[in-house]
């Protein structure tokens, strides 16, 4: 089966990349450009698959979210110091360590493969941790949980909002349960401050629900824009292997239109060639080309034209013996006419001498003994003989 190159040495998978990839389509680019360039991920690249570029837009997403947190971070850490919660304090400072360590995570984690584990693994760790930082804040409280402690369960949904950038969206039930399992143990059975049981005691119903609202309304909001963020990249990757596909049938056409050319001037040539053979010049050859769909017939049609040229050179041989053949059979015939005429002079002679009479010998014979005829005619031959 024969091998058609493709015109171009780009892949199509490259050629829509540079067209349509996503890259183009980044309106804020120009204002984190340089924060993209030390915290994000590298691109996924022409041929990686949905997945790889699903993993590479959450790694972009998740930067944003880092270089968000560490003001806040730096906010929290001022409240620990001025606050009633020490603890508070160190919490902003192990989260801020973990963020640093998340932005190298993501910025690197990318295997040869183009597998895409530091957006993962950098989100998983960032939730944990602020999680439990949280989680310590209000078990380490002084006196039990204050009535300002209680409002670190409201804000527990930041991990849930990690989980929904940097992981896939299913992962986000993950933290929503154990918030909410925290949540309701630390109301029913955590340790308190008066202040706070007394107002448990008036308004318990109205703080379960709106510990459950912080959590819903960011859930809520979290999947209805990481469906549609997946609607719009599965719409984006199918217009990208149409482009690739319509690319792949220009290519696809322009291949057919060249080997058609290529096949049109090995049917020139291979014509060429038998017009030639018939006309008596079997000098010519079909040139073998290991890409033409007519190799396999060059083989067998100039082992034909050998075979002709061979029996051509046959035929000359054996025309040339065969005029050779018709002038020996000349001479033989001349020189048997040589002989007729020797032994006829032969015989006038031995009658003359016998008789002693002149030789009368009878001209006009064309052979080469002719000339002696003509001596000898007349004579008389005495006292010798011509065959002593």
């Amino acid at each position: 089966m024969n091998t058609v190159h493709k015109p171009t040495s780009r892949s199509t998978a490259q050629w829509a990349h540079e067209r349509i990839g996503e890259h183009r389509f980044r309106r804020y680019e120009q204002f984190f450009a340089w924060w993209f360039r030390f915290a994000a991920p590298p691109d996924a690249g022409a041929e990686a698959t949905d997945r790889q570029r699903n993993a590479a837009q959450r790694g972009r997403s998740l930067s944003l979210l880092l270089l968000f947190l560490l003001p806040i971070m730096v906010g929290v850490g001022i409240m620990g110091q001025i606050g009633t919660n020490p603890q508070i304090f160190w919490t902003a400072i192990e989260v801020s360590a973990v963020v640093v360590a998340c932005i190298f995570m993501n910025h690197l984690g990318k295997t040869k493969k183009g597998a895409y584990w530091g957006v993962n693994v950098s989100g998983i760790t960032l939730a944990v941790s602020i999680n439990i930082g949280m989680y310590l804040s209000i078990l380490k409280a002084p006196h039990g949980m204050s009535l300002d402690d209680k409002d670190i369960l409201y804000m527990l949904f930041f991990s849930e909002m990690i989980f929904g950038i940097a992981l896939p969206a299913p992962w986000i039930l993950v933290p929503l349960i154990c918030n909410l399992a925290f949540s309701f143990f630390q109301i029913f059975f955590g340790h308190h401050t008066p202040e706070l049981n007394t107002l448990l005691a008036s308004s318990l119903w109205i703080v379960l629900i709106r510990i459950v609202q912080s959590h819903s309304f960011p859930l809520a909001n979290i999947l209805s824009l990481a469906f549609t963020t997946r609607e719009s990249q599965d719409r984006a990757n199918y217009t990208a292997k149409m482009v690739q596909f319509e690319h792949n049938m220009v290519l696809r056409e322009q291949e057919e239109k060249e080997k058609a050319k290529k096949q049109a001037q090995q049917l020139e040539k291979t014509a060429h060639v038998i017009i030639q053979a018939n006309k008596g010049d079997f000098s010519v050859r079909m040139p073998v080309e290991f890409e033409s769909s007519l190799m396999q017939l060059a083989g067998p049609l100039n082992a034909l034209i050998g075979q002709l040229q061979r029996s051509q050179e046959v035929e000359k041989q054996l025309r040339a013996y065969q005029e050779r053949e018709e002038e020996v059979r000349l001479q033989l015939h001349h020189l048997a006419r040589l002989r007729k005429e020797i032994d006829s002079t032969l015989q006038v002679i031995e009658a003359a001498e016998k008789e002693g009479k002149p030789i009368r010998l009878i001209l006009g014979g064309g052979t080469p003994l002719e000339s002696l005829q003509r001596i000898l005619n007349g004579k008389t031959l005495q006292n010798a003989s011509l065959f002593k």
